[in-house]
């Protein structure tokens, strides 16, 4: 066993329950060691040097250590297995806290385990007082071996009895009742230890717990407890014990200290009692008190002496003195004083006013009133609120003087002519009276009047009543966090007493909002609370005096917002910007616009690099020897330095997506920052609202430092302007779209960029002589102005140098031409008479479209990445239920009324006759009967009114998804049967029948979250790639043909001469330093297509249905110091000698490439005054409406309008082009390559939607229920041809649903749908009907140009169908209760009600139409009449009767 183990014990009784039998407790070395490490040779045999466990114990005080502080001798400690010591060894007893007084010690063996330690204490002025206040100190004692080892360490306690003498209550029984067994001596006033009295006059001290014989005061005998001031009183108490020398030499004292600085001395006598008996009585002289402090009533003690310094014990000691007029004004006051204290109000005779409150004895000759009927009038001074609600309820305090000395004493209020309740337990004596106001009709205002001991007093000042008004709140909705600050706007808010705003939550009760502020009379703010759930459409109330005003907006608590990714430009995955700030933090989220207010902290701290590496290298020193697998943590982990916040506001872009900017930070911001050039370290807090979100670490780095490398010659030479950079970090704190190069007022786009250089590409000079223009480079908020950039100009002589070399130019260019013209008339000779160049130039056209499509390939892919980031931001626009199924069931209305929210106010009896009539058609039997008769009606019911009865149908029992499943199935299986002996391939093929529309709408119903949470996204990223691709080619304003399309009828087959140009849009909602919106359009789009790819970048993040409208906006050019030109949509040119005119293009008005407009709300003269029905006046200019125009629009004095293409009303080989068609022979079917170009682009996105639908890993329920429901009917009626169960399944579901979903893709999403898009998705649509045939169809050389298209595709889609219904028919069937509750969960998702009243209001009519049809049918007896067909009729003739008289009466 080594010393180390033993050592790790460092007491006593740890080394001996270590249970260790080689460790012992080596006594003069106080330490746990082995026993051979204690004891040398000579000392093996020495008694308790090394002490072992299990046979000795540890070294301790045997005896307590309690001395007298007059303590004069030695004093004895027992000690248990203390060490003998041999010759020149000694101990020392050392005193602590004491000076460390040192005293030798001697020692005496007892027994074999104790032996006495005798050493001496320190004086009495030596040992300290206590502290606190108390009669004993412990002083630390410590047995010291050798002067060096401590042995042992123990307290001593020395009291004193002594002190008790100096207190003043009760010093006598204060020391008989100490703890140290004390006696009191009541002659010398001393309390002392037994051990300190003389044995001879122990008989003249009472000893300890025999406090009755001390001398105290029993009783006092004064008349009255409270003592008033002013007025000469006697103190007479009862004392017992006092000693007969009392009233001798100095006699007794009687002491009043009642405040600071008025002491109170009186001289007192001693009264003996009778023979026999202790007590006896003192009689202060009479004194007149008082004291200075303004209060009614002060307490005090009184000290009672002897002998001038010796207190007798005084227990109950506490005297009141009182002042009747200290706080008490008034006579109502005076008098509402408590009776004890015997005040009334001294009034010289004939005064009003004036007076004072005392007791009788001091009211000299002043008449003394204690009643208050005599008390002077009272007197309204003020009131407030000086108005309030007309509903009452206001609580008013009214101020004055000597309004009653109790509330009874006030028996009326009247607050303008209006009776008020009074408040009682709200009085205040004489100077507040509190009332509830009354309820007035109507705003008007009186005096404030009250009447006190019938006596009416009014005030001077005028009540008035008023009605609030609240007009607006704002914002609508905010965070469940609470802290939305919500700006309450009316009239009349400056009125009443409390007022709050409460949010109803629908539980019955309303959460208050916090931190309510009247700003003004008319707006009053306040904070939202927080919530435990998120809910829409609170109703939000102003409360004023507990009336109750309804705001007529409602609040929405939306769920918190979170963040889920915070991004800059860089994407690097490290946050980074300069010190200079101003970087955009791209914060991504949800429920971001449920926020009022954003601002960012960053908390940045200064680096002690240089000192955290000081420590790492010492580390690494003293560690060198060991391993360390340990990480550590590196120099810019370590937050080092006071931390500085910088806040700024961050800006709300959409739900998902917040922009902070990052804020200038100074190199100074801590005292321990880290040299220049090292990283500063910050931390970022998002707060919103109330609630803060810590977003990680942000690394700040130094500002860039800029010069421009001879920018002259480069310009000329290069077109670039190249720009030299230190401590640029590309790619890190900056990418090129942040850097801004300003060249005078123009910007030079950054188009390379390196780690120390970039390049922009300098601008064209603007017009005039100026050659010289300032080199600005902006990036956040910092900017750097560098050395002016300069144009070369033209070389121009005097002698007309420049004039000689065009005249040459223009000559050499004519003899070109001419030398062209010749060769190009051979070649075209040549041409003609080979026919290998038309095969080459056919094989041109085909390279031409190749190049094209990956051309278009490739931009399409970068768009929608896009793209598909902004759907990831802001969500599929998809319709919410109600809009979505209303569109599906009433596609012709859109709006139809019974699909709006029930109204509150129905009337009575109509409500009763509809809900008879609804449970009329909840009865199977009547509601079957009642289709079949309408079935029957072939003649007067025709397909539209089938549609409508079924959706009306529909709208009635949603209610009841399940009874109208059911419903929805005995109608699909009646259809069958019905048609069965017929043609069953054709069943649900026409969707002719009341059956097949409750089918198609229960499709919509139950498909809805399978359609917006899988499919949706394809179909609608399908529809963004249709429409990128369209705006990438020239598009026909008048006629809607495109260079890309699917459609054969809508191929532009022209090739148009254009190219790209950038645009640089603004709106007027972004300032001056907002960056603006690049738009990418063609030189020949009209200036209508080009404001609707200006709107569609400007509101990609809105919703069609939020965004203005085009007919709101102009389309403004900024054409530097030309000025600014609004640019009309209609403008035309008229063509010399024809009766066309052309559509302006954009190209028209010489708008040049990184042109800046701006998009602005149209004003009344920028109107268009044409009348001519060009789409570009509507929101888009290929809208949804483009199917219905002619191929020119309406003629006006002969006039033709064309964009691109003259079209005639001859066949397409007479179409007339605004291009030059001289050059070929013109084949228009060449162009039909571009329909293959236009396909291969759009393949990926068509796969993926068909894909999607029948994608077998899931598959739909209720697919796989209604599928399962036509396989048993199938089997029921025994049918075995495949074929025609595959029909059933596609008739019913895909040619049904899927087809209506792609055709009229508005009805499910927020979007325009133009006609381009629209002939594009037919075609698409036309491949899915196609996919889902049972049998291919091969198509031939004369088959339509669309079905070709997709010729070689439709059989692998032909496959997945057929796939997908194996799958559905392998897996298990869905059970009833499954379905079941899928349908509960459509209901409580949609939370959607439906005017179900009004839908059975239209339904009505049928009924009573066709009501004696419907009566014989239940009087056959056929299968309908199975199902208690008594209870049906008697049903419907009760409804009937409400319905058409209002009456309940049975008809006959």
């Amino acid at each position: 066993m080594t010393t180390a183990a033993c050592k790790m014990y460092k007491d006593c009784q740890s080394c001996f329950a270590s249970s260790d039998v080689y460790c012992g407790w080596c006594t003069l070395k106080n330490k746990c060691l082995a026993r051979e490490e204690c004891l040398s040779d000579a000392e093996t045999e020495m008694a308790r040097r090394w002490l072992k466990p299990g046979k000795d114990t540890c070294i301790r005080n045997q005896n307590k250590l309690v001395f007298q502080r007059s303590h004069n001798g030695p004093i004895d400690i027992l000690i248990s297995n203390l060490p003998q010591l041999n010759e020149g060894e000694s101990y020392l007893c050392v005193y602590e806290g004491v000076g460390n007084i040192s005293k030798p010690a001697t020692t005496d063996v007892i027994d074999a385990n104790s032996t006495r330690l005798t050493c001496d204490v320190p004086s009495p002025t030596q040992i300290p007082m206590s502290s606190d206040g108390s009669d004993f100190v412990e002083v630390p004692l410590k047995i010291l071996y050798n002067n060096n080892v401590d042995i042992l360490t123990k307290s001593v306690t020395f009291y004193d009895c002594e002190q008790y003498a100096t207190r003043t209550d009760r010093p006598c029984y204060d020391c008989l009742k100490s703890k140290w067994n004390c006696s009191w001596s009541v002659a010398q006033h001393r309390c002392v230890s037994p051990s300190s009295i003389d044995n001879g006059t122990r008989d003249t001290w009472i000893e300890h717990d025999q406090t009755d014989e001390c001398p105290h005061v029993q009783d006092t005998f004064h008349p009255h407890p409270l003592i008033p001031v002013r007025y000469p009183t006697n103190i007479i108490l009862k004392v017992v014990n006092m000693p007969p020398m009392a009233d001798s030499r100095n006699g007794i004292n009687c002491n009043f200290e009642l405040d600071k600085g008025h002491t109170f001395n009186s001289r007192g006598t001693i009264q003996p009692g009778a023979a026999g008996e202790s007590t006896s009585t003192v009689l202060c002289s009479k004194t007149s008190f008082g004291y200075d402090a303004k209060k009614t009533l002060l307490q005090s003690k009184l000290t009672l002496t002897w002998d001038t310094d010796k207190t007798v014990d005084f227990k109950e000691n506490e005297f009141t003195f009182y002042k009747c007029y200290a706080t008490r004004d008034d006579c109502s006051k005076c008098l509402s004083a408590d009776a004890q204290y015997r005040c009334g109000w001294c009034q010289n005779p004939g005064e009003s006013n004036g007076g004072q409150c005392q007791i009788p004895e001091l009211c000299n000759n002043r008449t003394f009133i204690s009643e208050s009927r005599k008390c002077p009038v009272h007197e309204i001074t003020s009131f407030t609120p000086s108005s309030g609600p007309i509903e009452g309820g206001t609580e008013v305090e009214i101020f004055g003087k000597n309004m009653g000395a109790t509330s009874s004493e006030v028996s009326e209020i009247e607050v303008a002519d209006t009776k008020c309740t009074l408040i009682p337990e709200k009085f205040v004596t004489s100077t507040k009276i509190v009332c509830r106001t009354g309820k007035v009709v109507k705003e008007t205002q009186g005096l404030v009047s009250v009447q006190v001991r019938n006596i009416k007093q009014t005030s001077k000042n005028m009540y008035k009543y008023k009605k609030p008004d609240v007009t607006t709140v704002e914002p609508l909705l905010g965070p469940q966090a609470g802290g939305t600050k919500l700006t309450v706007r009316g009239s009349n808010f400056n009125i009443g007493g409390s007022k709050r705003i409460t949010i109803d939550h629908g539980f019955g009760a309303g959460v208050d909002c916090n931190d309510l502020s009247v700003v003004n009379d008319s707006m009053i703010t306040c904070l939202t609370a927080e919530v435990t759930n998120a809910k829409d459409d609170l109703q939000l109330s102003l409360v004023i005096d507990g009336n109750y005003y309804l705001i007529p907006k409602l609040f929405s608590y939306k769920p918190n917002p979170q963040v889920k990714e915070v991004k800059t430009l860089s994407n690097s995955g490290h946050l980074t910007s300069y010190v200079g700030g101003g970087r955009k933090l791209f914060i991504y989220g949800s429920s971001f616009k449920s926020v009022q207010k954003s601002t960012l902290t960053v908390t940045v701290f200064g680096l002690d690099r240089t000192t955290r590496r000081k420590r790492r290298l010492a580390r690494r020193n003293k560690n060198r020897k060991k391993s360390n697998k340990k990480r550590r943590r590196s120099v810019e982990d370590v937050f080092v330095g006071t931390p500085t916040n910088f806040t700024v506001n961050c800006k709300v872009e959409n739900d998902t997506m917040l922009i902070c900017e990052t804020p200038q930070v100074k190199r100074n911001v801590s005292a321990t920052n880290g040299t220049a050039g090292e990283p500063l370290k910050a931390l970022l807090t998002l707060k919103m609202d109330s609630e803060e979100i810590k977003l990680g670490n942000l690394t700040y780095l130094d500002n860039p430092d800029f010069s421009a490398a001879e920018p002259d010659r480069q310009q000329v030479e290069q077109g670039y302007l190249k720009i030299d950079a230190d401590n640029l970090a590309y790619s890190k704190a900056v990418t090129q779209d942040e850097i801004v190069v300003l060249i005078g007022e123009q910007r030079c786009f950054v188009e390379t960029i390196k780690e120390n250089q970039f390049l922009c590409v300098i601008p064209k000079k603007p017009e005039g002589d100026q050659l010289k223009y300032d080199l600005k480079i902006s990036i956040g908020t910092t900017t750097w102005k560098l050395e002016p950039v300069l144009y070369r100009p033209p070389n121009i002589d005097e002698n007309g140098t420049i004039t000689k070399v065009i005249v040459i130019v223009v000559v050499l260019v004519v003899v070109l031409l001419v030398v062209f013209g010749i060769i190009w008339r051979k070649r075209q000779k040549r041409y003609k008479a080979n026919k290998d160049d038309f095969k080459n130039a056919i094989e041109n056209l085909e390279q031409s479209v190749r190049a094209d499509f990956r051309k278009a390939f490739a931009e399409l892919s970068i768009e929608m990445s896009d793209l598909t980031a902004d759907v990831i931001d802001t969500g599929i626009p998809c319709l919410d239920y109600r809009t979505y199924v209303t569109n599906l069931f009433f596609p012709s209305v859109r709006d139809h009324i019974c699909m709006r929210r029930p109204s509150p106010e129905a009337d009575s009896d109509g409500s009763k006759a509809h809900k008879q009539f609804l449970d009329l058609l909840m009865n199977p039997t009547f509601l079957f009967v009642f289709v079949r008769t309408l079935e029957e009606q072939r003649q007067s019911f025709t397909n539209r009114d089938k549609a409508h009865v079924a959706s009306l149908l529909t709208v009635a029992l949603h209610h009841d998804l399940k009874y109208f499943t059911q419903t929805v199935k005995e109608l699909v299986k009646n259809l069958i049967e019905r048609n069965l002996e017929k043609n069953p391939k054709l069943i649900f093929r026409r969707n002719d029948s009341i059956a097949d529309r409750c089918l198609s709408n229960w499709l919509y119903i139950t498909l809805y979250p399978y359609l917006r949470k899988n499919v949706g996204k394809m179909i609608f990223m399908l529809l963004k790639a249709i429409k990128q691709q369209v705006s990438k080619g020239p598009l026909d304003a008048v006629s809607g043909k495109a260079r890309y399309t699917l459609s054969d009828d809508r191929l532009l087959k022209e090739d148009i001469q254009y190219h790209n140009l950038t645009l640089f849009v603004k709106t007027q909602e972004e300032g001056d330093d907002d960056e603006p919106s690049i738009v990418k359009v063609l030189t020949c789009d009209s200036v209508a297509q080009v404001k609707e790819k200006v709107m569609d970048v400007i509101y990609k993040r809105l919703p069609f249905s939020q965004r203005p409208r085009a007919d709101q906006l102009d389309l403004e050019w900024h054409h530097g110091r030309s000025g600014q030109l609004v640019l009309p949509i209609d403008n035309t040119i008229s063509e010399t000698n024809s009766r066309w005119s052309r559509l302006y293009t954009i190209s028209d008005y010489k708008v040049d490439n990184n042109a800046t407009l701006a998009l602005k709300q149209r004003e009344q003269e920028h109107q268009s005054s044409s009348d001519i029905q060009d789409t570009s006046a509507a929101p888009s200019v290929h809208s949804a409406d483009t199917s219905a125009l002619t191929p020119m629009l309406p003629e006006e004095n002969s006039t033709r309008l064309y964009h691109l293409v003259k079209s005639t009303d001859e066949t397409e080989q007479n179409r007339q082009s605004s291009i030059n068609r001289d050059r070929h022979k013109y084949i228009p079917d060449l162009y039909l390559l571009r329909l293959l170009n236009m396909k291969g682009i759009l393949q990926n996105y068509v796969h993926a939607v068909i894909n999607s639908i029948f994608d077998e890993t899931s598959i739909p329920l209720p697919v796989k229920y209604l599928f399962s429901f036509l396989d048993e009917i199938a089997a029921k009626h025994e049918i075995t041809d495949p074929n025609i169960l595959h029909l059933w399944k596609t008739n019913s579901l895909p040619c049904r649903f899927w087809v209506t979903i792609l055709k009229n893709p508005e009805f499910v999403f927020d979007i325009e749908k133009p006609d381009t898009i629209g002939s594009s998705m037919t075609v698409i649509t036309q491949t899915f009907i196609d996919a889902c045939a049972v049998v291919e169809q091969r198509p031939t050389k004369d088959s339509p140009i669309n079905k070709q298209l997709y010729a070689k595709e439709i059989p692998t889609y032909m496959r997945m169908v057929q796939d997908y219904y194996k799958k559905i028919k392998e897996d298990p069937a869905v059970h009833e209760m499954e379905m079941n509750s899928f349908l509960d969960n459509i209901q409580q998702e949609a939370a959607c009600d439906f005017d179900v009243n009004t839908a059975l209001q239209e339904l009505w009519p049928w009924v009573n139409k066709y009501y004696d049809e419907i009566m014989e049918k239940m009087d056959d007896d056929d299968p309908y009449t199975s199902y208690q067909m008594s209870d049906a009729k008697q049903l419907l003739m009760q409804t009937y009767n409400l319905m058409e008289h209002g009456s309940n009466t049975e008809s006959s």
